[in-house]
């Protein structure tokens, strides 16, 4: 039965993957809609276009939903390369106003020049990396364990500005769960961050 159900969802995401919206508004997070299937939004990024400064995912998707976080809100993170400092400032405003937040990245990104990965840490926000000898090439993150955020999007100023990108909302506490069991899983595999050399 849940081979048949997980079938039927990825049916529905698939299709709402192919009829998905571009700019919509920002997400809500009270749970509005429950049982009604995962509700899909996609976004994409415009290189070299005059779209590049007001309609970007980073503008229209992560900076808005992640200011939204606070106090009894949960957030999982899983990105290979976390260099944008405004998402990153987004994501300690979020730990600072309450929220529990959780980072599990790429060891071989995790000191990168750019890496806002030090800063979160500095400011107590719990990171663990990957160490296995693949690579952690996730780019999602989870939210109260009801919306996903995920796609080719890296977390980086070449994502926002130089390159083809697309990131996909899911709302919905299905699909959010085997987000969330496989946060968990990695996570449990996964060492704390101890800083750069």
């Amino acid at each position: 039965m849940r081979r048949w159900i997980k079938a039927l969802t990825l049916l529905s995401l698939s299709m709402g993957v192919l009829v998905g919206t571009v700019g919509c508004p920002p997400i809500a997070l009270d749970g509005h809609g429950q049982g009604q299937g995962p509700q899909v939004s996609v976004y994409f990024t415009y290189p070299g276009t005059t779209r590049l400064e007001d309609d970007n995912p980073e503008r229209t998707v992560f900076v808005p939903l992640l200011s939204q976080l606070g106090e009894g809100d949960r957030l999982d993170i899983a990105i290979y390369i976390f260099t944008d400092d405004q998402i990153g400032d987004a994501v300690l405003t979020a730990w600072q106003n309450g929220a529990e937040v959780r980072i599990f990245t790429e060891e071989a990104e995790a000191c990168d020049r750019y890496s806002e990965i030090p800063r979160l840490a500095a400011a107590g926000i719990p990171i663990r990396t990957d160490g296995h000898s693949g690579l952690m090439h996730h780019k999602f993150l989870v939210i109260n364990e009801h919306t996903v955020v995920t796609g080719s999007y890296n977390w980086s100023d070449s994502a926002d500005r130089k390159n083809w990108e697309n990131v996909v909302v899911i709302e919905g506490p299905e699909v959010a769960r085997d987000y969330a069991a496989n946060f968990e899983l990695m996570w449990s595999q996964a060492a704390p961050f101890t800083g750069c050399p």
